[in-house]
């Protein structure tokens, strides 16, 4: 089929297309997310003009320092990590979430993936999206808080024993049948690691489970095993 287009209109069009060297920048500034590029000293070397809307930082002020001066010094180990991972493999790395400084102070919750394209001669750093989830993490929380005292409001009631369980394990709430049931006071029980009431024989096997839940959220799991009283008796 032939072209309507004469050799003039072909070049005008040309001359009016954007170049995808003019046309890039201009997209990666419009995105929500933040994009960093980081050399192998863990500089920032480039920051998309999002940068100044999420953590209040213009990418004067952003770039030319060390990545790690803006991350939360307890989330360090993991940030470390991640870029020790995205150094030495190329390719996109897991995501991980981490607290980043906002220029007010405050810290905001990100998450954040790394790609290696240090071997890009364009590019020439690691290329790090990170997406603020504040909100959603204050979200998650608030349900969280919610669920938890309807929760304490219905073991009040009940005459099974009910637990809620911090992530390491520890105890952080026992309903009031735990009294009548295992012999313990609210007091002496608080706190306490979980799986060290547990039979020795049935602690392994509650450890697997117990991180199975942590892994699914929203699953249940059946499982039976002796509980240890405070007079050192065993009920199943």
């Amino acid at each position: 089929m032939m072209s309507d287009s004469s050799p003039e209109d072909l070049k005008i069009k040309e001359r009016t297309r954007p170049s995808a060297d003019k046309l890039f920048p201009v997209l990666v500034d419009q995105i929500s997310d933040v994009i960093i590029v980081v050399d192998r000293g863990g500089i920032i070397k480039y920051a998309n003009a999002t940068i100044e809307q999420v953590l209040g930082w213009t990418v004067e002020e952003f770039c030319g320092k060390l990545a790690a001066l803006y991350i939360n010094p307890e989330d360090m180990s993991s940030a470390v990590n991640s870029f020790s991972r995205a150094l030495f493999t190329p390719g996109l790395t897991p995501p991980i979430e981490m607290r980043m400084r906002h220029k007010d102070g405050s810290w905001r919750v990100h998450e954040v993936r790394g790609n290696n394209l240090l071997d890009d001669p364009e590019v020439a750093g690691i290329v790090f999206v990170s997406r603020d989830i504040t909100e959603r993490k204050r979200e998650e929380k608030d349900t969280l808080a919610r669920r938890e005292k309807h929760y304490r409001i219905l073991s009040e009631y009940s005459h099974d024993v009910t637990v809620i369980v911090n992530a390491d394990g520890t105890l952080r709430y026992t309903g009031p049948a735990r009294g009548q049931a295992l012999g313990w006071i609210l007091e002496e029980i608080l706190r306490k690691d979980m799986f060290a009431l547990i039979h020795p024989e049935d602690a392994g096997r509650a450890k697997e489970v117990f991180v199975e839940v942590l892994k699914k959220p929203g699953v249940f799991r059946m499982l039976e095993c002796r509980i240890r009283r405070k007079d050192g008796a065993y009920l199943v």
